[in-house]
């Protein structure tokens, strides 16, 4: 210890008494070809041919939120987090529900998972997208709500008024 600590002072350490080290034998090691076995992997979602679909879903729902007005009020913490829990929300409604990416309970577990990821703690902050918990539930509402509609698609304001009434639980757990 006291010799890697000398290496960052300026003088060196000296010690009292040199041991004599006994010289361990020197290996030769050679290089051995390397096989690599031919392995192919498909993409995750990269050929999922919905993929667009759903850019194109998440496009638009932004552009809901826009033209409904969802995006009142200042900017606050608040407001930021109901927007991106909203988000969440409709993302995973899209990911599971059937004329959606009709997601199987392992990818919308996933997805969940994800949210759970990128949530952050900052609450004071204008840019505060909600805790990870919050996210999560954010993100299994949604899910939920698309498997228990089956094949309906809700509209988007009846989506948001729902969203809307689940917030507090979405929030508070």
């Amino acid at each position: 210890d006291d010799y890697f600590h000398s290496l960052l002072l300026d003088e060196p350490l000296v010690l009292d008494e040199v041991e004599e080290v006994q010289s361990a034998p020197v290996l030769q090691l050679q290089r051995q070809p390397l096989s690599v076995p031919e392995v192919v992997v498909a993409p995750y979602l990269e050929s999922d041919p919905r993929l667009a679909q759903l850019g194109e879903l998440l496009a638009q729902v932004g552009q809901v939120q826009f033209e409904n007005d969802a995006f009142q009020g200042p900017v606050s913490p608040a407001n930021t987090r109901k927007m991106e829990l909203m988000a969440d929300a409709y993302a995973t409604y899209l990911d599971a529900h059937k004329k959606g990416l009709n997601f199987n309970a392992d990818r919308i577990n996933k997805a969940v998972e994800v949210a759970h990821l990128v949530g952050d703690c900052a609450v004071d902050n204008d840019g505060h997208h909600g805790t990870p918990q919050q996210r999560a539930r954010a993100a299994s509402w949604g899910a939920a709500l698309a498997k228990k509609n089956g094949n309906t698609v809700l509209a988007t304001k009846q989506l948001e008024r729902l969203f809307l009434q689940a917030l507090p639980g979405i929030l508070n757990g």
